[in-house]
């Protein structure tokens, strides 16, 4: 595959995405936009028209990536308390793409600017205009200015369980503002629900003096310094230990100099929590959402340069491709051929082509796509099963893939890391349904839900994509996951547990 069908079928998966998001959730993508991308971009792979590639790159770029990079960024000044600089951003967003929930975020945004800076009124005005309304997204604002206010008498009536628990807690009522989530962690799993989850959980969690569970869930929802200070303050406090909450958060305050984190900090000194004991039936939710919290971070991205066992292969990957230039081009099938490549349909004279046709690549992307994809999974796998047992399933994945290959494939060579890759994800999803700490809980379910339909997903494109080897994906999937399930029973039936847990 060359550039541009790599570029447009990121884009047409870009556009699926919005849509699927456009059916439950308002979104700042254009839907017109992602319509426009899904059929120029199917298109052209299907006719092969690289101009109908293009365009749907550039509408994908336009239309969908931009709009919600620019929200990102204005999110990240408001979290910062940078609330009229938000709003300023805001309104230039909100004239190219109207939308009620986007005005209301910077009416939001603008009032707390001016509550900061000491008029309230403007506060009280759009309290009262989103009270009046009944639908959803303006709950979601109401809910978020009362909190940001702290006017928790208000709170803890709210119809929203994160501002509820959050106000019950603060107010002092703890064991309530615990067994308010119970609900929330007996639901129905979902990506969409973990997100939300995660940010009603710390409230509870901090306030009953959940220290450790409190620092792994700040750093799931990566929160800023400042931020993770005032919490773990508050789960210091809250665990008895008053003194070292109040260092904290004189550490929290010269760190920031947002007005907004000032004036958190400032709330929190005045009302430090105190010790409270909690029933068993809250001490069980609780127990619950500890173990969320560590299925989330056991789940989270990783950065690749801190797992040897992912450098490694990046490392190896890289230098077959090195010496493919060297040896001509990095693009040239009959270069690969001579380094290692598989031919489909029959067994290789040289056994050792069923592991080596992994490592080389046709083209710049090829390589760019399978190492990022490498990159992601890596150290995910890495952390659940250990570093050397990554290395034998991706081994073991290439080589699914390369017998798949041989018996199913078709005429032509095969090479490439995405048997190994595909290995990882269905590696991925077999721990997410069988490894401990991860099976049982809503995130294994979501996760391991989202990873099928990426699978399925990539099944389809594969067969639409006669130049894709659906043998070498399916064969490494299959053969990734079954050498995980292996070694995880081997876990459960014996003590060995991998180093990097």
């Amino acid at each position: 595959m060359n550039p541009a069908e790599y570029l447009s079928m990121f884009a047409v998966i870009i556009a699926l995405s919005v849509l699927g998001a456009s059916r439950r959730q308002a979104t700042l993508a254009w839907p017109e936009a992602a319509w426009a991308t899904l059929i120029s971009g199917g298109a052209g792979l299907l006719l092969y028209q690289p101009h109908l590639m293009a365009l749907s790159v550039a509408i994908a770029a336009v239309g969908l990536l931009m709009p919600a990079i620019v929200f990102n960024i204005v999110r990240r000044w408001a979290g910062q308390g940078q609330f009229a600089r938000a709003a300023r951003l805001g309104r230039v967003l909100a004239a190219v793409r109207r939308d009620r929930q986007m005005d209301r975020w910077i009416a939001l945004w603008q009032a707390l600017a001016t509550f900061y800076a000491g008029d309230s009124a403007e506060v009280d005005q759009l309290r009262q205009k989103l009270a009046a309304q009944t639908d959803a997204s303006a709950l979601v604002v109401l809910d978020m200015l009362t909190v940001l206010t702290r006017d928790w008498e208000r709170a803890r009536y709210s119809p929203a369980l994160d501002a509820q628990s959050r106000a019950l807690c603060e107010l002092g009522d703890v064991q309530q503002g615990v067994e308010t989530i119970g609900p929330l962690l007996m639901g129905r799993p979902s990506m969409r629900r973990l997100r939300t989850m995660r940010g009603v959980l710390l409230a509870p969690l901090a306030f009953a003096g959940r220290v450790q569970v409190v620092d792994a869930l700040t750093r799931l929802m990566r929160l800023r310094p400042a931020m993770r200070e005032i919490w773990r303050a508050t789960a210091l406090a809250a665990a008895g230990e008053t003194l070292e909450a109040r260092k904290l958060l004189d550490v929290a305050e010269r760190r920031s100099s947002a007005p907004a984190v000032h004036a958190a900090i400032a709330a929190r000194r005045a009302h430090l929590p105190d010790p409270t004991q909690l029933s068993p039936a809250a001490q069980d939710i609780l127990k619950t959402a500890e173990i969320e919290v560590r299925a989330g971070l056991r789940m989270q991205f990783r950065a690749p340069w801190r797992d040897w066992a992912t450098l490694a292969l990046l490392g190896v990957i890289g230098w077959f491709f090195w010496r493919q230039v060297q040896a001509g081009s990095g693009s040239s099938p009959q270069v690969a051929w001579m380094l290692g490549a598989l031919e489909g349909g029959r067994w290789p004279v040289e056994t050792w082509r069923l592991l080596s046709y992994g490592a080389l690549h046709i083209g710049l992307m090829h390589l760019v796509v399978n190492c990022l994809a490498i990159a992601a999974l890596g150290p995910i796998v890495s952390d659940a099963l250990g570093r050397v047992a990554m290395l034998v399933v991706f081994m073991a994945a290439v080589v699914g893939g390369g017998l798949a290959v041989v018996v199913f494939g078709g005429v032509g060579i095969t090479v490439g890391a995405s048997g190994g890759a595909m290995g990882l994800l269905g590696s991925l999803v077999t721990i997410l349904w069988m490894h401990p700490g991860v099976a049982t809980t809503m995130t294994g379910k979501a996760g391991a839900r989202f990873g099928v339909s990426v699978i399925a997903f990539q099944t389809v494109f594969d067969i639409a994509m006669p130049e894709i080897s659906f043998a070498s994906h399916g064969g490494g999937a299959l053969a990734g996951a079954a050498v995980t399930a292996g070694i995880i029973l081997l876990m459960k039936a014996t003590v060995w547990r991998p180093r990097s847990q």
